[in-house]
Parts: C-alpha cells; sequence; structure tokens
C-alpha cells in the first residue's frame, strides 16, 4: 500500500512541475504594456530631513502608498479606482508637525507625476507630464 501511494505522490509532483514550466510568458509581457498604459506613476523626491508617509486621497477615503526615506527617490503606483478622478496627494513626515497636501488634482491614465518634498515641507510641489 504505502508503495501505491509514493507513485501517486511522484505523479502529482510532475504533473505539478510540468504545469508550471509551461506557462505563458510571452502574454504576460504583452499583457504589461496595456496594464502600464492604465495607471498612473507617481515618483517621489524626498529631500525632507525625516522620512515621509506618502497618501492620495479621493473624497473621503485615503490610501496609504509608502513611506520614502530621507534622500530617496521611490516609485509608487496610484491605485487603479483613483486613477481618472480627482484627487489630493498628502506628506506626512515621521515626527513632524507639518504637512504637505496638493489642491485637488486629476490624473489620467498613463500620466506620469514627479512629488519633490522639500527641506521645508511646506514648499513641496507636483510636476506632471
Amino acid at each position: 500500500m504505502f508503495p501505491q501511494t509514493s507513485k501517486r505522490l511522484i505523479v502529482l509532483s510532475a504533473t505539478l512541475v510540468i504545469a508550471c514550466a509551461t506557462t505563458n510568458v510571452p502574454l504576460a509581457r504583452s499583457t504589461d504594456r496595456v496594464v502600464r498604459q492604465h495607471r498612473c506613476i507617481l515618483t517621489v523626491k524626498n529631500r525632507h530631513w525625516n522620512d515621509v508617509e506618502v497618501f492620495v486621497a479621493m473624497g473621503s477615503t485615503r490610501v496609504r502608498l509608502d513611506r520614502v526615506i530621507s534622500g530617496a527617490t521611490k516609485t509608487l503606483h496610484i491605485p487603479q479606482g483613483m486613477v481618472g478622478a480627482s484627487v489630493r496627494l498628502e506628506l506626512r513626515p515621521t515626527g513632524g508637525a507639518r504637512h504637505f497636501a496638493t489642491s485637488a488634482v486629476y490624473f489620467g491614465p498613463g500620466q506620469e507625476l514627479e512629488l519633490w518634498v522639500s527641506a521645508d515641507i511646506t514648499k513641496s510641489s507636483l510636476h506632471t507630464w
């Protein structure tokens, strides 16, 4: 009885390995281009002394995108449900009392944004193209 169980396990394992090895990688790569056209990319350049938390807000919904450490540049993605809508970006420095928020702006699909975080957080700026 034990040898039959081992044979079944070997056949099942081999089937799983073959199934995983035959994925359609070119199809996945071709859909990447379409996905990139529909997302909005945000690059954050943090020149503030502290790390900053980056949020995107739409109406009463606020989503934390990530933390960007002091002196670093990081690429983030606006959530799909907020692309094509009027949103605000918010910066909250770790341990800081001041924060920064953009006015309501529209981000379209495929748009690239740069958020420059200044040493004086209130003088930060958003650039689009």
